[in-house]
């Protein structure tokens, strides 16, 4: 009987097995190494795109309003309003028999009338009948605030380096409670004002300073540029509630220059001589701060003197004021010239431009 053939038969079943389970270690270890590799690698995240622009955020947030929680004044009798920030305090009062109306930052000193342009106080003044004094020869530049009312026009006063401290605003257009010379002056504070008084490119002394003869007044120092931002929001915040009364200029601009000035001095053509007395009268409208300028010049354009006629009574008013100066020049050869009265135009508006020329013959 032959005994060998169970043997090899167990021996190559032992060997398959033994082949199988290292194939089923070797398939585990490397399941167990794909699987620590994907835990221990960085993690991947597929790129997603919106199907379409509108599917994108977008912020659609509206910028904040900087006037925001402010308040609104509304004067009935001049027809106008303003905003302005909380902690202000709002004056109507009357100032050398005018009205005016006065926001200012609460907490400052303000004398009970404001006189005009130069008090050193945080404030925006309404003078809707103007306002009865001279001009102080600040330097001036042109103004960028934009005032959102149809003719209105700004001026800057400025510091020695260019720097707004006052905006000026005079209006083309204006309810029928103003008057023609009517503005709005807003201000801040000079910190550390120093003046200096210039003739051209020449310092002088306070007591040669002339603002008739040209002269100029700077003022050095520095401002506060918030509260500038501050003030230049009120002023165009500024609105006149009464549309109705807005038209193409007021009812004088039909008239001739004949109906608005009255020369009773020198007659036209009378030969003259140094000094010159100049007489006559004048509507309201054409001074500006109860004067308006008169000059003598050859029929050349040669300017022998310039001086400022005075209103004798108020100027406020629409009727004739008188006007009484004297013209002082240097003898000349010219034969010929002329005496111009010049309307005061504060608006810089060549249509609110005026003259009235009187023709002399001058004495030899």
């Amino acid at each position: 009987m032959n005994t060998q053939t169970p043997t090899r038969n167990t021996h190559t079943g032992n060997a398959v097995t033994l082949t199988l389970l290292g194939l089923a270690v070797a398939i585990l270890a490397g399941v167990a190494m794909l699987y620590y590799v994907g835990r221990s690698g960085p993690e991947h995240i597929p790129a997603t795109f919106p199907d379409d622009e509108d599917e994108m955020e977008v912020d659609t947030a509206e910028p904040r309003d900087p006037r925001a929680g402010w308040r609104t004044y509304e004067d009935e009798n001049y027809a106008f309003s303003l905003q302005y920030p909380q902690g202000w305090v709002v004056m109507p009062g009357n100032v050398l028999g005018v009205p005016v109306v006065t926001l200012y930052a609460d907490g400052q000193v303000i004398p009970d009338t404001l006189a005009g342009p130069h008090d050193a106080a945080f404030r925006v003044t309404v003078y809707p009948q103007g306002l009865p004094m001279g001009s102080t020869g600040d330097r001036e530049a042109e103004g960028t605030v934009d005032i959102p009312i149809s003719g209105a026009t700004a001026r800057h006063l400025v510091l020695g380096d260019g720097t707004p401290w006052a905006a000026r605003v005079h209006f083309e257009r204006r309810p029928s409670s103003w008057d023609p010379a009517g503005f709005v002056l807003g201000r801040v504070p000079i910190m550390e004002e120093q003046i200096g008084y210039h003739r051209g490119d020449v310092g002088i002394s306070p007591e040669e300073f002339d603002v008739y003869s040209g002269d100029e007044m700077v003022r050095y120092g520095y401002v506060d540029r918030q509260q500038w931002a501050t003030l230049v929001l009120i002023l165009e915040s500024l609105t006149f509630t009464d549309r109705a009364v807005s038209g193409d200029g007021p009812d004088w601009m039909q008239w001739s220059v004949d109906e608005l000035i009255r020369v009773r001095e020198p007659l036209p053509n009378s030969t003259v001589s140094s000094p010159l007395r100049v007489r006559g009268e004048a509507r309201g409208m054409w001074y500006f701060e109860a004067s308006f300028p008169v000059r003598l010049e050859t029929l050349d354009g040669v300017v022998l003197t310039e001086v400022p006629a005075t209103a004798e009574t108020d100027w406020m008013t629409e009727e004739f004021v008188a006007f009484d100066l004297v013209l002082v020049f240097p003898d000349i050869d010219a034969v010929e010239g002329r005496v111009i009265f010049v309307r005061d135009n504060p608006t810089g508006l060549p249509e609110y431009d005026r003259e009235l020329h009187i023709p002399v013959r001058f004495a030899q």
